[in-house]
């Protein structure tokens, strides 16, 4: 946990560059603005990381070492296109996770991790950038139309598109009809919740998939597609946690804030005013909303030791390593454990550090 702490400590820093949001700046360019969001996403999960490798690295350190050391051994497919993925075996530096950085400008990195992770605001620009990562948006569309039973389009998918489909991967209210066109209905915290914990767990479902694929390929290039796939998807259900303890998106209990008392949404005057609506507002537009500047700074409102920045990080750790418990252990043939009993502890029944922040039953159903 020194690890987690640490590494929180560069929040501190670059809190300097979110100051701009506490107030509306219309000379303010996109660019900007998405550079903001990308930044605290990129520092909370790269601290989720490291922890996660620490942690992992007490408990698991033979298995790692067995794993990539089979991985290093598997023969190599002929005819590999080696665009077709950019998996690093040397940026793992011995741990299950990457933690290299990742250039806003050009999505520049090995680390599939933090790109799933801000794939998740702007998947769009996975387009833009190359040949393995078209193909990682084309893999996002189809986990997200396969897995979650709605069609995922570039156009209709973007961060500040409150009629898109992409409401549960930020923890926020869904739209239960809109047609395009306003009036339009939100759906319940409790079923917009539950959308959200759903993402989380469908996500890391193909996680899973990809890593008993990995596991199992019987050569280096199949199996580093595999495990490129697995990384990418964690780092989507990642971006979900991470939003969940931001103020704009949910509010949690000032007193135990395992306890989610509602689910924001994003304000859009043409389509629902918050006089309209019995539900906390996420501001929307190029002003965002500065209670989104958690992800940088401690909230004086939460006690010091469950400021949201903090427990966003913690969570994220606690999941990641969670996951890289299971993996290890299925790979090395040790305790037996399921992914849904380590989702439910992870998700509600826990109550370790960063475990048990996800009951959707706190919620009104109505």
């Amino acid at each position: 946990m020194a690890k987690t702490h640490s590494r929180l400590s560069r929040l501190t820093v670059l809190y300097a560059s979110s100051l701009f949001l506490a107030a509306p700046n219309a000379a303010r360019s996109w660019d900007q603005f998405g550079k903001y969001i990308f930044d605290s996403h990129t520092v909370l999960t790269r601290s989720a990381a490291e922890g996660a490798n620490g942690a992992l690295r007490g408990t698991h350190s033979a298995a790692i070492a067995a794993w990539l050391k089979e991985l290093t051994q598997k023969p190599a497919a002929d005819g590999l296109v080696p665009e077709d993925f950019e998996l690093d075996l040397k940026t793992l530096k011995g741990g299950f996770y990457q933690t290299d950085e990742i250039r806003y400008s050009t999505l520049l990195t090995s680390n599939r991790l933090q790109l799933g992770n801000v794939a998740a605001d702007y998947p769009q620009r996975l387009n833009l950038h190359g040949t393995s990562k078209s193909a990682l948006f084309r893999f996002y569309s189809q986990v997200w139309n396969e897995q979650l039973g709605v069609e995922l389009a570039e156009s209709t998918y973007e961060h500040f598109n409150p009629i898109g489909m992409g409401m549960p991967v930020h923890f926020l209210r869904a739209y239960a009809e809109t047609g395009g066109k306003p009036p339009v209905k939100l759906d319940s915290a409790r079923l917009s919740c539950d959308k959200a914990v759903s993402l989380i767990e469908k996500f890391t479902d193909r996680a899973w998939k990809e890593w008993l694929r990995g596991t199992n390929a019987s050569d280096k290039s199949e199996a580093l597609r595999a495990y490129e796939l697995m990384y990418f998807a964690l780092g989507v259900a990642a971006h979900a946690i991470e939003d969940s303890f931001s103020p704009a998106h949910a509010q949690r209990s000032t007193t135990d804030p395992r306890v989610i008392e509602d689910l924001c949404y994003y304000y859009d005057n043409a389509l629902l005013p918050p006089a309209q609506a019995k539900a906390c507002v996420h501001l929307f537009g190029f002003n965002a909303d500065p209670r989104d500047s958690i992800h940088f700074k401690g909230d004086d409102k939460y006690a010091s030791t469950a400021a949201p920045a903090r427990l966003a990080a913690m969570a994220a750790q606690a999941y990641l390593t969670s996951f890289g418990e299971l993996a290890l252990d299925e790979f090395s043939g040790g305790r037996a454990r399921t992914l849904a009993g380590t989702m439910q502890e992870f998700l509600v029944t826990g109550r370790n550090v960063g475990q048990g922040y996800f009951d959707c039953s706190t919620l009104p159903a109505n």
